[in-house]
């Protein structure tokens, strides 16, 4: 065991000029300088290229790779086949990491020889700050389950220090084009392939919320699609290894993706992204017994086309309108 191991920060750049400076200000100023800072400009079109280099020449642990726009997926692919160190540690070019994060990282990795360790962050708004705890679990098929339950539960693989072998030993890595999502694909594989998971309690990273340039940022139709193949993706591969109750869990979360994505992208779609969304709802309906929707949800959805659920939807916000109104009354 490699007792100051070498840490490659696997940092993707796309159009955030205006948070870059101080992302690598961050990973260049850690208190831990085993370090190699691999930053991957994605094809950016505003001043991020120029800033990317700049750092580079600032210091020779940062290398800077310039490629085709070809989204997050790729430009993590491309990091990942660029890295040299014995762990790795996902850091994207909006966010920030605390003085320390590495090192009490590292640190922890020593005292178990662990293959991933997590860490706490910080939600960091416009205005203000939050600490969020990373709850887990020391059983691995605990911690995918535990996923699995709640598509909401932070399932990032930014801040985690990863053993890079697990990656390579096993082939992973999120299918190209999946922009969003792809962390759903990919860290409980990492879960699945760890031995040794370790957790330590300080905030190792500050996750920019209100970046509305960020691919996490907002609903779209685009969004939902690649939300639901990244979930398709995982159960397959759950299925594959032997995950029977997770996988069920995984249909069923899937059938409330769609259902209350398609509710929510009313106004936002086309009638072909409405008829191609409701196909899949349709075809996930048939597989899952026992879920409740709420009414509205249940009307709307069974309307044949766009403009008969819009109508639907609009009577169901009317109506309750006006029961707030008779409710003040």
């Amino acid at each position: 065991m490699t007792k100051f191991p070498l840490v490659s920060l696997i940092v993707p750049v796309y159009n955030v000029g205006g948070y870059l400076n101080e992302c690598l200000e961050s990973a260049i100023g850690q208190s831990y300088r085993n370090l190699e800072i691999v930053v991957v400009d994605d094809g950016s079109t505003d001043g991020s290229p120029a800033i990317c280099d700049s750092f580079s020449a600032r210091d020779t642990r940062v290398k800077v790779i310039h490629k085709p726009n070809g989204g997050l997926s790729s430009a993590r692919v491309t990091g990942m086949n660029a890295a040299t160190g014995e762990f790795v540690f996902h850091l994207d070019g909006d966010d920030s990491l605390p003085v320390d994060a590495i090192k009490s990282l590292v640190v922890k990795q020593q005292e178990g020889d662990y293959d991933l360790v997590f860490g706490n962050f910080r939600r960091c708004f416009e205005d203000h700050s939050e600490d969020v705890v990373r709850e887990w679990e020391e059983d691995r098929g605990d911690y995918i389950d535990r996923i699995v339950t709640d598509l909401g539960y932070p399932h990032f693989v930014w801040g985690i220090l990863i053993r890079k072998s697990i990656y390579d030993n096993n082939y992973i890595a999120p299918e190209i084009g999946a922009n969003v999502g792809e962390d759903l694909q990919v860290l409980p594989k990492l879960l699945h392939y760890s031995e040794r998971i370790g957790k330590i309690d300080d905030v190792v990273y500050n996750y920019t919320v209100s970046n509305a340039t960020s691919l996490t940022y907002g609903k779209s139709y685009g969004r939902l699609l690649q939300d639901v193949r990244s979930v398709d993706i995982l159960r397959e591969f759950l299925r594959e290894k032997g995950y029977e109750a997770e996988c069920e869990k995984l249909k069923r979360a899937r059938h409330f993706m769609l259902a209350y994505g398609i509710v929510d992208l009313l106004d936002k779609i086309s009638a072909d992204e409405f008829s191609t969304l409701k196909g899949y709802y349709d075809d996930s309906s048939a597989q899952v017994n026992n879920v409740r929707l709420d009414l509205r949800c249940r009307v709307v959805l069974r309307m044949p086309n766009r403009l008969m659920a819009l109508g639907v939807n609009y009577a169901f916000r009317g109506m309750s309108r006006v029961k707030r109104v008779l409710m003040r009354r």
